[in-house]
């Protein structure tokens, strides 16, 4: 009785613990479980990376103060962060260098980690909320 290759079901020829007929088979093979169990990895990555983008944009345009909508708008999801710290009695959620804490019910202040976080936690209740107009401008105009 001859085996059959796990893969495209031809005859293996060689050694008796051999399971597949060629190096292609061998790795669509592993390839294909490999792609099974990081799927879950890749998907959560994506979204972190996708909430790092959204944070970076609107620190590069100097907002550092932001409505929850805005953040949702842009693909934020605040299920996935990569760590969490508690200063001054708020907690700060990160991706990656990236940093939001809530300032009220609807709004977050943005950092990032190798800017001094302490104070701009303390700019919380000195300065006023900034709106999106000029983004909002910019969107309008692409």
């Amino acid at each position: 009785m001859t085996k059959k290759c796990k893969v495209c079901s031809a005859p293996v020829i060689g050694r008796t613990d051999k399971k597949f007929c060629s190096i292609y088979c061998k790795s669509a093979y592993h390839n294909r479980v490999q792609s099974i169990s990081n799927n879950f990895v890749r998907r959560t990555d994506a979204i972190l990376k996708r909430n790092r983008r959204t944070l970076k944009k609107f620190l590069t345009l100097g907002i550092d103060r932001v409505s929850r909508q805005d953040l949702i708008a842009n693909g934020f999801c605040f299920k996935h962060f990569t760590s969490k710290e508690k200063q001054m009695e708020k907690k700060v959620f990160f991706c990656y260098e990236f940093g939001y804490a809530s300032c009220d019910a609807e709004n977050y202040l943005l950092s990032h980690h190798s800017a001094n976080r302490k104070d701009q936690l303390r700019k919380i209740e000195e300065k006023p909320l900034i709106y999106l107009e000029n983004m909002k401008k910019r969107q309008g105009n692409a």
